[in-house]
C-alpha cells in the first residue's frame, strides 16, 4: 500500500543540521555555493506497504507512524561530486511533508531521504540519482522507501548469567554445531558449543583449576575440521597438546596417537590426514602427521637434523601435496613439500641461493597452483611467485615483483583469480588483481589514495561476482569498497560514515554484514546488498547490542557474533535473515 505524504515548507537555515547517516546532530555544515540558491525541491515519498498489524486496517489511508517504526524523517542533498549541499528535516512523520529551499541551481544532484526509529536507528531509506533544478524552480521529486535490513536478533546463551561477560571468541563451524572459546567464571577460557536447543555448553574443562585458562591468550587455538572430528590444540596444565571434539562433552579427548610431541600448530587436512608443526624431545620442530584410520601420529622428517628445528609454517595443501616453508639449516628458509601420506619430505626451489633463505609467506592455493610472496637474490627484492607440476615437471615462475616493496594479503577471490595488496609502482599500496589462466601480470584496481599515498587495502571477501574489502580513500579515512569484477566498477559504501573503519566482514546469504563506527552510536553491526549500506536493526529489540565482533556465517544462513549488553555483558548473539 503506498502512503503519500503531503508537502511542508520549512525553512533550512532555520533548523539543527541532522545527518542521513544516523538520525543525530552532526557537525558537518552544507558546502557554501557560489550558484543562485533560489530553487527548491519538494519531496514526495512512496512508502513501502507498512506491515500487518492487528490495530490497524488493510484499506488504512493515514500514515501509522507506530506501525511502521517511523519517528522522524531528515534529508540531504548532495552534489554529482558527493559534496552536501543542503539538509532539510527533522521532520516529524506525523507532519506528512518536506521542502527543502535554498537548493543551488544545479543538475545532477542526488537527494537522500532516511528515516529513523524513536532510538535514532534508520529504518527507512530512499534516493533520487540524477536530479536537476534550475533557477527560481521548485523540482517535485519522488522517492520509493526501502526498509533498511531488519532482522531478528537472539542471545545464544548468558554463560556467566547477569552483566558479567564470557568474551566469546575463536568462532568456527563443526557439522551442525558453533564452537567458540569463553570464558567461564568457574572453568576459566574453554571450549564451548551450540547444542540442539539453541543454547551453548561447556564441552570440557580441559585445563582443570589452573591459573594459565584464566587469560584468553591460553585458550585453545588452531581449529579445523576432519571426518567428523574437529582437532585443535589446547593447554591441560602439561603444555599445549593436540585434541578433538564431536560435538559433545563426552567425546572430547587428548590425541596421542602413541608419539610424544607438544606444542601443535598449523593444522592442515591432506587427504583425510592432519599434517601439523610440533616439538619434539631430540628433534625440536618439525613436520608430523596425524593419521586418523590408523590412530598414529608420527614425525614425517627431521628437516634440520636432531635437536635444531626447522620450524614449518605456512602449510598449504595443494593438490597430492602439502608445501610449506622451513630451513634445513643450510639454505635458509625455502619451500619445502610433502606428499600426501606423509612418508618424506622434499626441498622445492632455492629462491635466494646460499645460506641467505627467501622467506616465503603468505602460501596460497589458487585453483591447483602454489603462490607465494618471496624475497629475490638481490634482483628482484620482492615477489610473488607460482609453483605448479605439469607433466610430471615442477615450475617456479615469477607473477609480479621487480622493486616491490610491499606485498601482502594474498587471498583466492574467484576461480583461478588472486587479490592482494603491493607497492608495484608509485602509486603506493593499493589493490592488484591476477588470473593465472588469463592475465599476463597483474592489474591495478585503482588508485585509490592518490599519488605516493597507500589505501592499504585489506580484508578481501568475494561474494558473487562482488569483491568487497577495506581501503583508505584520499582523505586517509578507510572506507568498505565493493569491486564487481564483471563490471569492473568500484564502489564505496560508507560514504555516509565520517570514520567507519570497518571490520569483521562476513558474507552471508546475497548480502555482507560487517561492522563499522557510527559517530553517534559507536560500534555497530551493518548490512550491504553491494548496492547500499544500512545499520542492522532488529524487530525484537536487539538494539541494545554494542561493539560487535567475531562474526561467522554458519552453512545455513544464520550469523553469529559476540556483543555487549547491559543487561548480559558480552555474549554470543544469533542472527536469522
Amino acid at each position: 500500500m503506498r502512503l503519500i505524504l503531503v508537502l511542508l515548507i520549512i525553512i533550512i537555515e532555520s533548523l539543527i543540521l541532522v545527518s542521513c547517516g544516523g538520525g543525530s546532530q552532526d557537525n558537518r555544515q552544507p558546502a557554501v555555493d557560489s550558484d543562485q540558491e533560489n530553487a527548491a525541491i519538494a519531496l514526495q515519498v512512496d512508502w513501502p506497504d507498512p506491515p500487518e498489524s492487528t490495530l490497524i486496517s488493510q484499506a488504512i489511508t493515514a500514515i501509522d507512524c507506530s506501525a511502521m517504526n517511523v519517528d522522524r524523517i531528515s534529508a540531504e542533498v548532495f552534489s554529482d561530486a558527493n559534496v552536501l549541499l543542503r539538509t532539510g528535516g527533522p521532520w516529524d512523520c506525523t507532519d506528512k511533508g518536506g521542502m527543502i529551499t535554498n537548493v543551488p541551481a544545479r543538475d545532477n544532484l542526488r537527494v537522500k531521504l532516511c528515516a529513523f526509529d524513536p532510538s535514532g536507528a534508520e529504518v527507512y531509506r530512499g534516493e533520487a540519482p540524477g536530479v536537476s533544478v534550475g533557477a527560481s524552480q521548485t523540482v517535485n521529486v519522488t522517492i520509493s522507501m526501502q526498509n533498511v535490513f531488519n532482522r531478528t536478533v537472539s542471545l545464544v546463551q548468558d554463560i556467566n548469567p547477569g552483566p558479567g561477560s564470557s568474551f566469546p571468541h575463536r568462532l568456527f563451524e563443526m557439522q551442525s554445531q558453533i564452537g567458540f572459546v569463553a570464558l567461564d567464571i568457574n572453568a576459566g577460557f574453554e571450549l564451548f558449543a551450540t547444542g540442539a536447543d539453541g543454547g551453548a555448553q561447556l564441552l570440557r574443562d580441559i585445563y582443570p583449576n589452573g591459573e594459565l585458562d584464566r587469560t584468553a591468550v591460553m585458550a585453545p587455538t588452531d581449529f579445523v575440521e576432519m571426518n567428523g572430528w574437529l582437532y585443535f590444540s589446547a593447554n591441560d596444565g602439561g603444555g599445549y597438546r593436540l585434541w578433538r571434539t564431536n560435538g559433545t562433552s563426552a567425546s572430547t579427548e587428548l590425541v596421542t596417537g602413541g608419539a610424544n610431541f607438544f606444542n601443535p600448530t598449523e593444522l592442515t587436512v591432506l587427504n583425510d590426514k592432519l599434517f601439523f608443526s610440533a616439538y619434539s624431545d631430540g628433534f625440536g620442530r618439525e613436520l608430523w602427521v596425524f593419521d586418523d584410520a590408523a590412530g598414529q601420529a608420527f614425525q614425517v622428517d627431521d628437516i634440520n637434523p636432531g635437536q635444531s628445528s626447522s620450524n614449518p609454517h605456512d602449510l598449504e595443501a595443494v593438490g597430492n601435496e602439502l608445501f610449506f616453508a622451513a630451513t634445513d639449516g643450510q639454505s635458509g628458509y625455502e619451500i619445502w613439500a610433502a606428499d600426501s601420506e606423509g612418508t618424506a619430505c622434499s626441498f622445492v626451489t632455492d629462491i635466494y641461493a646460499g645460506s641467505q633463505g627467501s622467506y616465503p609467506r603468505c602460501l596460497t592455493n589458487v585453483n591447483g597452483r602454489l603462490l607465494f610472496v618471496a624475497s629475490g637474490d638481490g634482483t628482484i627484492r620482492q615477489a610473488v611467485r607460482m609453483i605448479w607440476r605439469a607433466s610430471g615437471s615442477l615450475n617456479v615462475a615469477v607473477v609480479a615483483g621487480g622493486e616491490a616493496l610491499v606485498l601482502i594479503n594474498l587471498t583466492r577471490v574467484s576461480g583461478s583469480m588472486l587479490a592482494f595488496s603491493a607497492n608495484l609502482s608509485d602509486a603506493g599500496q593499493e589493490l592488484y588483481l591476477y588470473d593465472w589462466q588469463t592475465d599476463t601480470a597483474p592489474r591495478r584496481i585503482a588508485d585509490l589514495n592518490p599519488g605516493n599515498a597507500s589505501s592499504y587495502p585489506a580484508n578481501f571477501v568475494q561474494l558473487g561476482d562482488t569483491l568487497y574489502f577495506t581501503a583508505s580513500n584520499g582523505n586517509n579515512v578507510e572506507h568498505l569498497w565493493a569491486y564487481s569484477m564483471g563490471g569492473q566498477t568500484l564502489t564505496c559504501l560508507t560514504t555516509d560514515l565520517q570514520h567507519p573503519s570497518p571490520r569483521d566482514l562476513t558474507a552471508v546469504n546475497q548480502n555482507l554484514y560487517f561492522t563499522a563506527s557510527h559517530d553517534s552510536f559507536g560500534r555497530r553491526l551493518w548490512v550491504t546488498d553491494g548496492i547500499r549500506a544500512g545499520l542492522v536493526v532488529a524487530t525484537n529489540g536487539g538494539n541494545a547490542q554494542h561493539s560487535p565482533s567475531n562474526l561467522l556465517a554458519d552453512s545455513n544462513g544464520r550469523l553469529y557474533y559476540s556483543a555487549f549488553h547491559a543487561g548480559y555483558g558480552e555474549e554470543l548473539f544469533m542472527l536469522n535473515e
